[in-house]
């Protein structure tokens, strides 16, 4: 770096004030671009320093952000950078956006200033959602494989109970609360509304979550 140049940038580091993160995105607040300009213009006058930006064609119709850091003496550093836009989205919104992004960042770049949060790659990920709480009284259980098969209602030849029989009257030999328990489970698990549920255990796959709930809530 030239002489000049880099005594008037030590005497800009000086008196450059902060930049403030007034802008908000996903990923945290940042500086937009008219901030760090009001915030280092000033103070690059003041040490005979003056920033450009302008642009020139690159290869295969792309566009380079050309950023230059000049000295009243005529020494100057220059970046070159070529814009990076969206494809996918409309051609000239895409190029607007993309000169404010790189003129900021390349802006920042050559000055050797930061005006954003530092932060790792975990901060950027998706919150895991915590682990379903459960109560005492209510263990989680698995969803049983689907047995759509209907249960048997007739009777065995020497007047035993059926399939369905003995499923409700597994449940009424619960103490009230743990069959309570159970009907309301039941009730959630199948989406059944209404009080009277005795009657809506009909099939195999109804049998099995009753079976594997109490099993699971008697421990």
């Amino acid at each position: 770096m030239a002489n000049e140049l880099a005594k008037s940038l030590c005497g800009f580091y000086a008196d450059v004030g902060i930049i403030q993160q007034g802008a908000k995105s996903n990923y945290g607040q940042f500086a937009d671009l008219p901030t760090v300009l009001s915030t280092v213009l000033p103070a690059l006058a003041k040490h005979n320093l003056i920033q450009s930006q302008t642009f020139e064609p690159g290869p295969e119709g792309t566009t380079i952000l050309v950023t230059t850091l000049m000295h009243v003496s005529g020494e100057s550093i220059v970046s070159r950078l070529p814009l990076i836009t969206n494809r996918n989205s409309n051609a000239m919104f895409a190029l607007g956006g993309a000169i404010t992004y790189f003129r900021r960042y390349t802006l920042l770049s050559i000055l050797g200033l930061s005006a954003d949060v530092e932060a790792d790659l975990e901060d950027y990920q998706e919150p895991v959602d915590p682990a379903p709480k459960t109560t005492k009284s209510e263990k989680v259980i698995s969803d049983p494989p689907i047995k759509t098969q209907p249960l048997e209602t007739s009777k065995g030849p020497n007047g035993e109970p059926s399939e369905r029989d003995k499923v409700i009257d597994s449940i009424k030999k619960l103490p009230n609360e743990q069959a309570q328990a159970v009907i309301n489970a039941f009730k959630k698990q199948f989406k059944i509304s209404g009080a009277t549920v005795a009657n809506q255990i009909t099939l195999k796959d109804h049998a099995l979550f009753i079976q594997q709930f109490i099993k699971a809530n008697s421990k």
